[in-house]
């Protein structure tokens, strides 16, 4: 009986554009075991080590921007790197009207398959003159030397197999402490990052910011929509029929909740919540030896007998949590929103589908925000504001591929967040 191997994740290659030397976007690869690097003085060895060392201490850094060029207290004696000189001192050319790429790509080794295997994570960054105005800051601040320039986040570049995507990261909020936003904050995120800023002795004398994002839809490759079309093609009349009993389930749970109503607000058993999330996912793992097209038509038909389970998961998955309550009026709007996807699946082309894929990601991603490392809800948006929750996982028949990278936007999350991913 031959021994199981589990592969190794390397680091497979550095990307680096406009840091130092490197004036073009380059990627730098490396074999799986010893790599030797030598070339005449001056042509960019240690900064090739540099690039490593920096996007190392700045990945998950929980910094309001994921970049630190100064060495933090957990990589001090561990590889760190301190580069006080800043953005101007390390874009090339001395530039600072140029943006700065640092990204890591990583493989397994041995691997079968590199093209599904791999992984990358890129961050580029622009440099903003008087990002802090006079507003913005106190008056004790004021009457300091400060510095008003910023290093930001222009884009996060994520590649996972086949699947491409860039997060746009459109303009930088400043918000005041103990303002409505900071508590609107503290309720759409894991209140982690807050936690930190409360355990620190010594607070950032500078106001602290969020980012809208968005993905950008040029990035999405044709590729992949053509492959969720395909797979929806295989199950489109299944997942129709899905979705019309999950419709007619909650319907009838809206008429019972009028029936039964002693307020205008329902909450959830979270524990039979939770059991209906292990038995669904002990189900998926009876299928992941099958191949991908017998996984589509086997989950579908056991979503369709289950359909009242799911319904309890995609209910419970669909409002935020931080938004308290289940409404009774959300019901209608469930209901609404499924019929409304129905009839656009309903005998979709192909070019329609990537029309409905991309409008779905543009209305995903309208309310989300980045904040210290954690995508979250916009915190200007009211409680009473309807919105899909980002956490919705594969209750929809149009994620039914496990190669969806596109619909739901916690995915995404989870891979530029989660640091088992590279």
């Amino acid at each position: 009986m031959k021994k199981k191997v589990i592969g190794s994740r390397y680091i497979r290659a550095v990307q680096t554009h406009n840091f130092k030397g490197f004036k073009e976007n380059q990627e730098i690869e490396f074999a799986p075991k010893v790599n030797l690097i030598f070339g005449k003085n001056s042509t960019g060895k240690s900064s090739i080590f540099q690039t490593i060392r920096l996007f190392r201490q700045s990945y998950r850094s929980r910094s309001l921007t994921p970049i630190n060029f100064e060495i933090s207290e957990e990589f001090k004696g561990r590889g760190g790197i301190n580069l006080d000189i800043g953005y101007p001192g390390v874009i090339n050319d001395l530039d600072i009207k140029k943006k700065l790429t640092l990204g890591v790509s990583t493989g397994l080794f041995p691997s079968k398959n590199q093209n599904t295997e791999n992984s990358s994570l890129a961050y580029t960054y622009k440099y903003v003159k008087d990002f802090y105005k006079d507003e913005d800051l106190s008056t004790e601040v004021k009457s300091e030397i400060f510095i008003k320039d910023k290093t930001l986040l222009d884009s996060i570049t994520v590649k996972r197999g086949s699947s491409n995507y860039k997060i746009l990261f459109k303009r930088a909020e400043i918000f005041k402490e103990g303002s409505k936003t900071e508590k609107n904050l503290k309720r759409n995120t894991s209140r982690r990052p807050f936690r930190e800023i409360e355990n620190t002795e010594f607070k950032s004398i500078y106001p602290p910011y969020y980012y809208n994002v968005q993905i950008d839809p040029k990035s999405i490759s044709e590729k992949l929509l053509k492959d969720l079309y395909v797979d929806f093609s295989l199950i489109q009349d299944e997942a129709l029929d899905f979705l019309s009993l999950i419709s007619k389930e909650i319907d009838k749970r809206h008429k019972k909740a009028e029936v039964e109503k002693k307020s205008s607000r329902f909450m959830f058993n979270y524990a039979d919540i939770e059991k209906a999330s292990e038995v669904y996912t002990a189900f998926k793992k009876t299928i992941e030896k099958k191949n991908h097209k017998e996984q589509l038509k086997q989950r579908i038909k056991w979503m369709i007998k289950n359909y009242s389970l799911i319904t309890d998961l995609f209910l419970s998955s669909i409002i935020p949590e931080h938004f308290g309550a289940f409404k009774l009026e959300h019901f209608k709007l469930f209901k609404d929103g499924i019929e409304t996807i129905s009839k656009s699946l309903k005998k979709i082309s192909n070019e329609n589908f990537k029309k409905f894929i991309l409008s779905d990601i543009e209305k995903k991603t309208s309310h989300v925000i980045y904040f210290k490392g954690e995508f979250a809800i916009d915190p200007l948006m009211e409680k009473n504001d309807y919105v899909l929750n980002p956490k919705v996982e594969d209750f929809l028949p149009f994620n039914l591929t496990e190669n969806n990278f596109v619909l739901l936007f916690n995915i995404i999350m989870m891979t530029v967040s989660d640091e088992n991913q590279l």
